[in-house]
């Protein structure tokens, strides 16, 4: 978070429940939580989000959390309290946090913008897996297997700048 700061990085980092946090959304009444507002402009029945300020371990400079609640539907392992999670179960709801420095949008715009992270990677990875070879490895000798490797990172990603350098047609 202090590199992204100095480098005037934008980040949305999903945070871990620490002890302050899980106290602090305790204290909350359901006059500090607003409505999640869906990708499609809806305002969400059973999502609800807060923000608020937080600085951790010697950083003094605070980021937003923006902390998504939904209600629990089904059987929840039941999270030790003493534990650091990523989400923090409490009276049927379940909570988890992005840490932010986007303070231009809004709460559920950084959920939106944090969830939407990995869609064009994840399918760059399936193209590599899937139509270079990059799925199965040809032998069980290391520096062949990551020869093999290299070169089919490099045959797809010369085949994303043809693709990107010629026309469609």
């Amino acid at each position: 978070i202090e590199y992204c700061d100095e480098q005037q990085i934008d980040y949305a980092i999903r945070a871990k429940m620490s002890s302050s946090v899980r106290r602090h959304l305790n204290q909350l009444s359901e006059a500090d939580w607003q409505p999640l507002i869906k990708r499609n402009g809806q305002v969400s029945e059973y999502q609800s989000t807060h923000r608020m300020p937080h600085c951790i371990g010697d950083y003094e400079h605070a980021f937003d959390l923006v902390v998504q609640r939904q209600p629990i539907r089904q059987s929840v392992l039941d999270l030790d309290e003493n534990t650091d999670s990523q989400a923090h179960c409490a009276e049927g709801f379940i909570y988890r946090g992005i840490a932010t420095n986007r303070s231009t949008l809004s709460d559920s715009e950084i959920i939106h913008w944090y969830n939407q992270r990995a869609e064009a990677s994840e399918n760059r990875i399936k193209e590599l897996k899937l139509d270079f070879g990059g799925d199965t490895l040809p032998c069980s000798d290391f520096n062949a297997n990551a020869l093999y490797f290299h070169i089919a990172a490099l045959s797809y990603n010369l085949f994303a700048l043809m693709r990107q350098l010629l026309p469609e047609d």
